[in-house]
């Protein structure tokens, strides 16, 4: 029986295939399968986080292996038939969690010997996977065995193909305001095991993209914390307060310019309040401490 990739890839190439009643079942299947996947994706993506990498690649190799489905459910025509589905009025699937599967996937390919690495590069092939995990799995592949030209000759054939399509892949990030995605991009751009060397034009490009959105998604975070610390401030509430203050430092630290100043004269009341609250503490166990250290010295004396 054909899978639900390949049903949906077939039904978009018929020109009568994309109807409701065609669609409808299809989206339904592939988010039952997505969800399967992200779950055991996030799974082994917690153990990868434990420092417990081999465990993390068995989890992610058991039957079915969730890393090649995720490789599957990533099919070249999927943004195409959301476009179609949202037309439809059909509910969107989830995206597949590809950033979980690219931290596994990259374990796999740093700890894998040279025979696991040829089985998967075959696999990758045959699921039609992103063209960035292909190329890093045949760089591996390619350092461990050198006297094979033909590795090389391959590295450079789809490393010409991914430059090509990297634009394309910046395009859809600023579109999305997917922060994620093009910093991926940055950081595919900017690794040093390039053979055919990136346009410098294209680094510079897809760098400014990913200083932009991720400002954005800064400010935007910035005017999610706004109100409600000043709703913490006219409440009163202390320990909420601190709490929203920490974030909003958390993310001043990490922003290149400062927030704007409708941002912070909003804050600045419930900021003054804070620092006062602090004063008085620093105040309070200064006391508490110097009593200590009379009391110590009457005791000793």
């Amino acid at each position: 029986m054909a899978s639900t990739v390949d049903q949906i890839r077939t039904a978009l190439e018929q020109q009568d295939g994309l109807s409701e009643e065609v669609m409808r079942p299809l989206a339904t299947a592939y988010a039952d399968e997505v969800y399967q996947v992200n779950a055991r994706l996030y799974e082994a993506v917690g153990l990868l986080r434990k420092g417990l990498r081999s465990e993390a690649i068995q989890r992610a190799s058991m039957k079915p292996n969730a890393i090649d489905d995720a490789a599957k459910l990533d099919f070249p025509e999927v943004e195409a038939w959301f476009e179609f589905l949202r037309f439809m009025a059909i509910p969107v699937p989830p995206e597949v969690n590809q950033d979980a599967a690219r931290q596994l996937n990259e374990a796999i390919v740093d700890t894998q010997p040279l025979t696991e690495l040829l089985n998967r590069h075959r696999r990758l092939a045959i699921a039609k996977a992103p063209l960035a995990w292909r190329i890093r799995v045949l760089r591996r592949i390619a350092k461990l065995d050198p006297i094979n030209p033909l590795w090389e000759e391959d590295l450079e054939a789809w490393e010409n193909a991914r430059l090509k399509q990297i634009p394309s892949d910046l395009k859809t990030a600023i579109g999305e305001r997917n922060t994620q995605l093009a910093t991926g991009l940055r950081d595919e751009l900017t690794n040093q095991a390039w053979r055919v060397a990136p346009d410098h034009r294209l680094v510079k490009e897809v760098c400014s993209a990913v200083d932009r959105l991720l400002h954005d998604s800064q400010l935007e975070r910035l005017r999610e914390i706004t109100p409600l610390l000043h709703e913490a401030f006219a409440q009163f509430d202390k320990p909420r307060a601190l709490g929203l203050r920490n974030q909003w430092r958390e993310v001043q630290a990490s922003m290149k310019a400062p927030p704007p100043i409708d941002l912070q004269d909003q804050v600045a009341p419930a900021l003054a309040w804070l620092e006062e609250l602090d004063a008085e503490v620093a105040v309070a166990q200064e006391r508490v401490e110097t009593i200590a250290e009379l009391e110590s010295a009457l005791d000793h004396k």
